[in-house]
């Protein structure tokens, strides 16, 4: 405790502040990347492959009020439960507002975005009471948005990440995402022995941009993802007699219009085909809401462009189709009109390596988990 007094109070928190607490913002985002890289001026953070969650965690009389929202401001507090009850119960002096990634993690302790679509798209109380039983979740946190009355979003990353691992007790729901400061490069290597999608690099100087893709904060993915938006879907045939065959998809370009990028046929299990065709069936339109309509092979189904899901892939075409997109799991968090055609930030525009000689002091060792 004396210690956490301390951080806060070199970092003038301490004190109360006078800015309100906040009602609500989207979190600010990172830009797809290239290579992993080694730079002093740089964090480096696992890339958690779930939710993007921030917590408002306020103080009404004697109570503590509790309030989880996803990236497009959609509410999550009812669905997660266990999250909402261990940030109630930790021993924290002062209203936040924390930002954070919810995961599901699998026998092996891997974060997996299919487990989680479990959880996701169940809306009565029962059912999420009978999903938090079978598929615990774990809220990770990586920033530290407002506190005791100070609005953080101006201050440099650095001295979030100080404040934030200074506040937040050691828990197994609410658990802080671990950084490793310069390495980029081994820290990578590390992902990837431990099989995980990617890794996040953030500046040490960065403020906080809500609702900003910013190329201060980086994604560099050991698997190569896409959000898209679904324009249509074909029906199935063999065994998949009656639900899907493949959804068409698409991205928005920079006049608004839907492009078609491909489709999917794979990774579906039965409860996914259901829940997709029970959906796609209320969003039926008669025309094509690509820009140009693409050639199936079997007669296709047209949607309202509502619906956003993620898929893996192996690359692009130099046509700017997918290659072997594979399905895995419905976006809700996203709004489909901001799915975007995902590239790379140059290297040059965000990172600067590391100077040979003399580690910069800011650097310390990573110890996974």
């Amino acid at each position: 405790m004396a210690a956490q007094r301390e951080i806060l109070q070199q970092l003038g928190l301490l004190r109360p502040g006078r800015d309100p607490f906040p009602k609500g913002f989207p979190p600010m985002l990172a830009s797809p990347g290239g290579k992993p890289f080694t730079d002093p001026d740089w964090l480096f953070e696992v890339k958690w492959d779930g939710i993007r969650t921030l917590a408002f965690i306020k103080d009404e009389g004697k109570r503590r009020e509790v309030r989880l929202q996803g990236r497009n401001l959609t509410l999550l507090t009812a669905r997660f439960p266990e999250v909402v009850e261990a940030l109630s119960q930790l021993p924290l002096p002062f209203e936040l507002v924390l930002d954070g990634e919810i995961v599901a993690l699998d026998e092996e302790g891997k974060p997996s975005f299919q487990l989680l679509q479990r959880r996701i798209h169940v809306s009565r109380k029962e059912e999420i009471a009978q999903r938090k039983a079978e598929i615990p979740v774990v809220y990770y946190l990586f920033d530290l948005l407002y506190v005791n009355g100070h609005t953080l979003l101006g201050r440099p990353l650095e001295e979030r990440r100080r404040a934030l691992e200074a506040l937040i007790p050691k828990d197994p729901v609410v658990r802080i995402s671990e950084a490793v400061y310069g390495e980029g490069e081994a820290f990578f290597q590390a992902v990837r022995d431990l099989g995980l999608e990617g890794m996040i690099a953030k500046r040490l100087d960065s403020c906080y941009e809500p609702g900003k893709r910013s190329s201060s904060w980086v994604k560099v993915k050991l698997v190569q993802r896409q959000e898209a938006v679904v324009g249509g879907f074909t029906r199935g045939r063999g065994r998949r007699q009656g639900t899907l065959g493949a959804l068409l998809l698409g991205v928005y370009n920079e006049r608004g219009e839907l492009e078609y990028i491909g489709h999917t046929g794979s990774g579906f299990n039965d409860e996914e085909l259901h829940l997709l065709l029970a959906r796609l069936h209320k969003l039926q339109i008669p025309s094509c809401p690509f820009a140009h309509r693409p050639r199936t092979n079997e007669r296709p189904t047209w949607v309202r462009p509502d619906l956003v899901v993620e898929v893996e892939h192996g690359g692009w075409t130099r046509e700017g189709i997918l290659r072997f997109p594979i399905y895995k799991g419905i976006r809700t968090d996203l709004n489909p009109q901001e799915v975007r055609r995902e590239q790379a930030v140059h290297e040059a525009r965000f990172a600067r390596k590391a100077a040979s000689g003399t580690p910069s002091q800011r650097t310390r060792p990573w110890h996974g988990g």
